[in-house]
């Protein structure tokens, strides 16, 4: 081997070891700076800490925006489910579709659907919140 090919391959070894010496470190300093960003973004994240306050906590500040949501449909789109929401025939009421029976009945004062569940299986659930109102419930 001649003595400038010898040059050649350490000036081009020493270039690759410097350039993978400066890709280590960079990757290392990016992963120490998103893993400090996240971690402080758990620490004093608002969307973890957000609560739902309701619509009269927003009426506080918006008085005509919510008299105005108030009288459209807007406000019954999600519902509690209860005597008042549900627009639904819950006294053992069937629907049939794709092979499957579902009953809607009424348990405890509580409103429950027996359908398939997500293993094909039948099984109860409850129905917690009622959503839309006119011309569709659902």
């Amino acid at each position: 081997m001649t003595a400038s090919r010898s040059a050649l391959l350490t000036a081009l070894l020493l270039t690759a070891y410097g350039l993978l010496f400066v890709a280590v470190g960079a990757y290392v300093s990016l992963h120490r700076a998103t893993a400090q960003t996240n971690s402080d973004r758990s620490a004093s994240s608002p969307i973890e800490k957000a609560q739902f306050v309701g619509s009269a906590a927003c009426a506080e500040c918006h008085q005509r925006e919510h008299g105005e949501w108030q009288g459209s449909q807007h406000a019954a789109a999600m519902q509690e489910a209860n005597d008042k929401t549900v627009l639904g025939q819950f006294d053992g009421a069937t629907f049939s579709h794709g092979g499957v029976t579902s009953t809607f009945y009424r348990k405890d004062d509580k409103f429950w659907v027996t359908t398939d569940g997500p293993d094909g299986k039948l099984a109860d659930f409850e129905v917690r919140y009622t959503f839309g109102i006119s011309p569709l419930q659902q």
